[in-house]
């Protein structure tokens, strides 16, 4: 179940009967889209039956912002926060669903961020620094698709504060490598020249020791491989002035291997 309805309103009265009708459907909702995405069926063949559950949602207003007014509005009783991990994965995904617009396949930027600020507070560390990120991307990075939105989840989950234990070579979404550079970034201050020879070895002595994690490139890749000769080509044009071009250049050829 979605929604418990014998919890009160934070305002301490009684549900009205209007107020029992949204829950109810909202639970009706979720319920629906629990059948679908839990059956063994293919995605293909689940896509159309999905595709009209989404259309009785927004012929009903609960789509985009307005649906978000209605999760904060009836925090209390969905009660998201308390969620164990397996259920909170389905909650989570109904967000993503039910928070489009109609007739969009992605999530507008502005909608995303509101949306994991409202349910993962409390459950990614990061998610300050995320959400301040997406906003300086605000003027390219205008869509949020379902993989990004699944990535995120479990980027909260498995990734440590410090994003000691991010492993580059994995098959992230390039916007979460873009937001582990820039926040090592920040961290560190890369980009910033060494005033002499002794800060250049304090900063390598302080980034430790670089690892080479063997990986096929292809293994759970989401990207499509690209021209290795002309990658290269480009990389080497490329002006490295931080003690961390390694990293850098590595974040640089997953970029360009996903363009194109």
């Amino acid at each position: 179940e979605l929604v418990n309805s014998n919890v009160l309103p934070s305002t301490g009265h009684a549900l009205e009967p209007r107020d029992e009708e949204v829950l109810s459907t909202l639970s009706s909702c979720f319920h629906d889209f629990m059948e679908l995405t839990s059956s063994d069926s293919c995605w293909e063949a689940g896509r159309k039956p999905l595709q009209d559950l989404e259309q009785r949602w927004q012929s009903r207003g609960l789509h985009g912002r307005q649906f978000l007014q209605l999760l904060t509005m009836y925090r209390t009783q969905i009660g998201w926060e308390a969620m164990v991990p397996d259920h909170f994965n389905k909650f989570y995904r109904f967000v993503f669903y039910i928070s489009k617009e109609p007739q969009r396949k992605h999530l507008q930027i502005e909608t995303a961020i509101a949306a994991w600020q409202l349910v993962l507070a409390g459950r990614f560390r990061l998610l300050s620094a995320w959400c301040d990120f997406l906003w300086q991307k605000h003027s390219t990075v205008r869509v949020i698709n379902e993989d990004q939105w699944r990535q995120v989840l479990d980027f909260s989950r498995t990734v440590h504060e410090d994003l000691s234990n991010f492993d580059p070579n994995g098959a992230w979404a390039w916007i979460l490598d873009d937001f582990v550079e820039h926040t090592r970034s920040q961290r560190l201050g890369i980009g910033r020249q060494p005033s002499s020879s002794l800060d250049l070895a304090a900063m390598q002595q302080d980034s430790g020791p670089s690892h080479m994690i063997a990986i096929s490139p292809h293994v759970g890749s989401k990207r499509r491989s690209a021209d290795v000769d002309v990658v290269a080509e480009q990389l080497s044009a490329m002006p490295l002035t931080s003690s961390s071009s390694d990293e850098l250049t590595m974040s640089a050829a997953k970029r360009l291997c996903s363009m194109g």
